[in-house]
């Protein structure tokens, strides 16, 4: 067992060097008493430093690990000096100033162990060159939020809205959140016209006043031919949404009330037809009458897309399936038209179907509302014999077609 003092010098590099070559070069931190070794401290009041010990023991240390074992050889001034030259060279591909982790990139600086050790920490020691390291990456992040707004409202021909910030930053890293904005402007209204940027429908919407909120809710039925719900005022930017109508009305039962004079129709006692089917829409009740009318078998209830599309994990459900002439049909109607994130939701609808063999038939709401019975069935038939590539499903649930 090795002692644990009176060593000599030729004894300390000696077990530096043995050491060295079983196990390779150690740091001062690793090679310690508590191993069994003479402690590095020891070396340092033998040679002046742990880099002239590994030296002196005869061992060449590697050029990219030099700076692990030249804490000693620099000055403060030094040091400080080339965190300041590394830092403008940094900034050029960089927004940020470094961290600990970036100057281990950088060769000829000390190892950021210098820093904790010298300074108290690279934030203290950028203090000492005239940075405030908060305030300056907060500004560096701001002016490159800025600059993402207004890169975003490029891409989308518009001001970006919250849903437009949220969906973006979801997709892409470099994009950032809505909250994220609202944490650092205030609310993105602020940070749109920073930029000198329009401000977004959402927001105007938010300083409409009850008045105006009552008026666009009318407007809705008349547009649709369905009461106003959470999925449509949620769906479109230019509509409050469903947690502004509470917040100003004290419940959204208060503000249907004041609308339409009456307390909200619950679905069962909306849309029900002769065989008893519940809809989900004038327009679907509409469409179920005409399959009735025409003698047409079909399902209306919990038809799920993840029942026939494997590994889906949306929750979309089909408004109807319909049996004609031996063959299975998926019907979608989509009750609101030129609306955005609805369209998007419709577009990935139709993109599953294609994709997956399914044989889908779907209606905007142009083609359903004001049309009669004779009218939908006829554009019902147009379409499946438009429809290219049937193919007969077989899926989970077992149909019989």
């Amino acid at each position: 067992m090795l002692r644990k003092n009176s060593y000599s010098n030729e004894e300390l590099l000696a077990i530096l060097k043995d050491y060295i070559t079983a196990n390779g070069i150690p740091t001062s931190k690793t090679f310690k008493a508590a191993n069994g070794l003479p402690a590095a401290e020891v070396y340092r009041l033998r040679f002046g430093s742990w880099y002239n010990a590994i030296r002196l023991s005869g061992v060449t240390i590697p050029e990219e690990k030099q700076k692990y074992y030249q804490n000693d050889r620099k000055s403060n001034k030094q040091i400080l000096d080339d965190l300041r030259e590394t830092t403008l060279l940094h900034l050029k591909n960089n927004k940020y100033l470094l961290t600990l982790k970036d100057i281990e990139k950088y060769p000829s600086m000390q190892c950021g162990s210098v820093y904790i050790k010298r300074f108290g920490g690279i934030k203290k020691a950028y203090e000492l060159i005239g940075y405030d390291y908060k305030e300056f990456n907060n500004t560096q992040l701001e002016k490159d939020m800025l600059h993402k707004l207004k890169e975003l409202s490029e891409i989308l021909g518009h001001s970006p809205s919250t849903y437009d910030l949220n969906e973006y930053s979801q997709k892409y890293s470099e994009f950032y959140s809505a909250s994220t904005y609202d944490r650092h402007f205030g609310n993105i209204s602020n940070a749109l016209l920073k930029v000198g940027l329009d401000i977004t429908s959402s927001s105007k919407t938010r300083r409409m006043s009850e008045e105006q909120m009552i008026l666009k809710l009318r407007e809705i039925y008349k547009e649709t031919g369905r009461y106003p719900d959470q999925i449509i005022l949620n769906s479109n930017p230019n509509y409050p949404n469903y947690a502004t109508y509470v917040s100003r009305f004290g419940s959204w039962e208060n503000a249907f009330m004041e609308a339409f004079n009456k307390k909200i129709v619950h679905l069962s006692q909306r849309y029900q037809t002769h065989k008893g089917n519940i809809c989900r829409s004038k327009l679907e009740y509409i469409f179920a009458c005409m399959l009735e009318k025409k003698n047409i078998e079909y399902e209306i209830d919990n038809i799920y897309y993840k029942d026939y599309i494997p590994n889906l994990d949306r929750k979309y459900r089909f408004d109807f399936m319909i049996t004609l002439d031996c063959k299975t049909y998926f019907i979608e109607i989509f009750g609101l038209d030129n609306y955005k994130r609805y369209d998007k939701v419709k577009e990935h609808k139709i993109k599953l179907c294609n994709g997956n063999n399914i044989n889908l038939i779907h209606f905007n709401q142009h083609e359903i509302n004001n049309k009669t019975q004779n009218d939908i069935f006829d554009l019902l038939m147009k379409k499946i014999s438009q429809s290219s590539n049937i193919k007969t499903i077989v899926n989970k649930r077992h149909i019989s077609l």
